[in-house]
């Protein structure tokens, strides 16, 4: 069998059958749960509008959920109070440590309080979807144990580009997001800047995906 093609945040519904994606529930917003693998979360753009109560209808249990979240913080974000983003991010790492299942992280301008948070729990798996950022802050991050997750903002951008090329193979996963390339295009993309055979990333990033998402 051929390695698929891994695709660890998206909110398209169409997957290809050489792919394995986990769709991104985002709770509170009346979603029904989507066909296939899909993580669950409240993202922090809805902390005005959806508070902790939401998450006594998560799904605990179903045998397609992979992971926490999109949740996480958004300093930047417009009309949306940072300390109700703070509180539902807090109770949703309290979760994902209970339920044992790795987080994905949205975040922009509060990597202080993300990695405040995430340090003082046990959890199975931290990843930063859609990252943006530079070398340095990658560093960091994957020197406390987060996974980067690049998708194709990664490549209008040179600092992330550098990110990606200096982030090690094992803390790398690759996404499509909201873009309407499709995850053998990310792949494809990634492999150039990486210099890579695209076999060869698809075997790393499928040994990554076996190890934080089972």
């Amino acid at each position: 069998m051929e390695t698929p093609y891994i695709d660890i945040h998206t909110h398209r519904h169409r997957t290809e059958p050489d792919e394995i994606r986990i769709f991104s529930l985002r709770m509170g917003n009346g979603v029904a749960l989507p066909e296939g693998f899909f993580s669950a979360g409240i993202h922090p753009w809805d902390a005005e509008k959806t508070d902790a109560e939401a998450l006594t209808d998560f799904p605990v249990g179903n045998p397609f959920l992979k992971a926490v979240g999109e949740t996480g913080l958004d300093f930047a974000a417009r009309n949306v109070d940072p300390q109700k983003q703070l509180v539902l991010f807090c109770k949703q790492l309290d979760l994902a440590e209970r339920l044992d299942l790795p987080v994905i992280i949205h975040c922009v301008k509060a990597w202080e309080e993300v990695l405040s948070e995430v340090k003082h729990r046990n959890l199975k798996a931290t990843v930063i979807h859609g990252f943006t950022g530079s070398r340095q802050l990658a560093t960091e991050l994957t020197r406390h144990g987060f996974y980067l997750s690049f998708g194709m903002r990664t490549f209008v951008s040179p600092k992330t580009m550098e990110a990606l090329q200096e982030t090690a193979p094992e803390r790398i996963f690759l996404e499509t997001d909201e873009a309407p390339e499709t995850i053998r295009e990310v792949y494809e993309r990634a492999a150039e800047v990486l210099g890579k055979e695209e076999t060869e990333l698809k075997e790393r990033l499928f040994t990554n995906y076996k190890k934080v998402f089972g």
